[in-house]
C-alpha cells in the first residue's frame, strides 16, 4: 500500500466519522443541561449494557474457537459499530436537515447585480430558451462546471450547511429531553426556562450560521462566475450586433428589486405541486 492510499483512507474515515461524533457530543451536552440526573442514569445503563455485550462477545468467542471462527467476532462488532455511525451520519442528518426553516439562494440574481446590461443580454442570448436571467446563469454554470473528481472534500460553505443541520438536531434533542424531564416530574417552570434559554441560544447560532453561509456562498458564486464570463466573450461580437428587444429588456429588468437569498418555513412550491399532482387527478367516470 502506498502512502497516498493510506492518507486517502484516513481522510475517508474522518470524513465519515466526525459528523456522528459531533451529534453524540451535542446530544450529551444538551441532555446534561436539561436533565442531568436522567442523563447520568442513561449513561450508567449504557455502560452496564456494554459490559453485558462484552460478556456475550467472550461467550461467542469461546463457542466459535473450536471451529476457528473467532476472527468473525471483532468483524461483527466493527460492522455493528459502523452501522450505528451510518445511522447517525446519513438518515439522522438528512432528517433534521429537512426541518424548517430553510435557506434558498439564486446565484444568478447575485451575479446579475454586478453585470452590465450588455453582459446580461449576452447571457440571455447564449441561452435563448431560458425563462429568466437566473435560469440562463444556471444553464451556463452547469455547462462550465467540470465534473468533480477525487475524494469528497468539505468546502467552507459545506461546513456552514452542516452546522445548520447540527443546530436543528440540537433543537430536536432539546425538545425530546424537555418532554422526558417533564414526564420524570421535574419542575415545569425551571425546565421551561432552561428550554427557552437553549432555544434562544440555538436561534442565535442558526442566524450566525446563515450569515456565515451567505458570506461563503457569495465568494463561491463570484469565483464560479469568472470562467463563465470568460467563455461568453468568445461570441460576444456576433451576439450583441442585434439591438435589444422589449422582451429582453423586460427580462433583464426583472432582476431589480429581487433578493438572491431568502429564508422560508414552508416550501411555496409544495402547494403548486400538490395541486398539480394530487388535486388535479380526476375520478374515473
Amino acid at each position: 500500500m502506498q502512502f497516498s492510499d493510506l492518507t486517502n483512507a484516513i481522510q475517508d474515515v474522518w470524513f465519515f466519522a466526525w459528523p456522528p461524533l459531533v451529534l453524540c457530543c451535542i446530544a450529551y451536552v444538551i441532555s446534561r443541561y436539561l436533565h442531568p440526573d436522567g442523563t447520568l442514569d442513561a449513561l450508567r445503563q449504557w455502560v452496564a449494557r456494554a459490559r453485558e455485550y462484552g460478556l456475550k462477545i467472550e461467550a461467542a468467542r469461546g463457542l466459535l474457537e473450536p471451529y476457528g471462527l473467532t476472527k468473525l467476532v471483532p468483524v461483527i462488532s466493527v460492522v455493528a459499530f459502523v452501522g450505528f455511525m451510518y445511522l447517525l451520519n446519513s438518515p439522522m442528518t438528512d432528517a433534521v436537515s429537512n426541518l424548517p426553516p430553510h435557506l434558498s439562494v439564486q446565484p444568478g440574481l447575485l451575479i446579475a447585480e454586478s453585470m452590465s446590461e450588455d453582459e446580461c443580454l449576452l447571457l440571455l442570448r447564449t441561452y435563448p430558451a431560458s425563462r429568466s436571467l437566473d435560469d440562463a446563469y444556471s444553464l451556463a454554470l452547469v455547462s462550465a462546471k467540470p465534473e468533480s473528481k477525487g475524494l469528497p472534500q468539505m468546502s467552507d460553505s459545506g461546513l456552514w450547511e452542516k452546522s445548520q443541520s447540527f443546530i436543528k438536531f440540537a433543537f430536536v434533542v432539546s425538545l425530546v429531553t424537555l418532554i422526558v424531564s417533564l414526564k420524570a416530574g421535574l419542575p415545569v417552570g425551571g425546565q421551561l426556562a432552561k428550554f427557552l434559554l437553549m432555544f434562544l441560544l440555538l436561534t442565535s447560532l442558526w442566524v450566525a450560521s446563515v450569515a456565515g453561509l451567505l458570506y461563503k456562498l457569495e465568494h463561491q458564486f463570484y469565483q464560479e462566475w469568472w470562467p463563465i464570463h470568460l467563455a461568453l466573450q468568445k461570441d460576444a461580437g456576433s451576439r450583441l450586433t442585434a439591438p435589444i428587444t422589449d422582451e429582453e429588456r423586460a427580462r433583464i429588468a426583472a432582476k431589480d428589486g429581487q433578493r438572491w437569498w431568502r429564508v422560508y418555513v414552508l416550501d411555496p412550491y409544495l402547494w403548486t405541486w400538490a395541486k398539480r399532482t394530487i388535486f388535479s387527478i380526476q375520478p374515473p367516470k
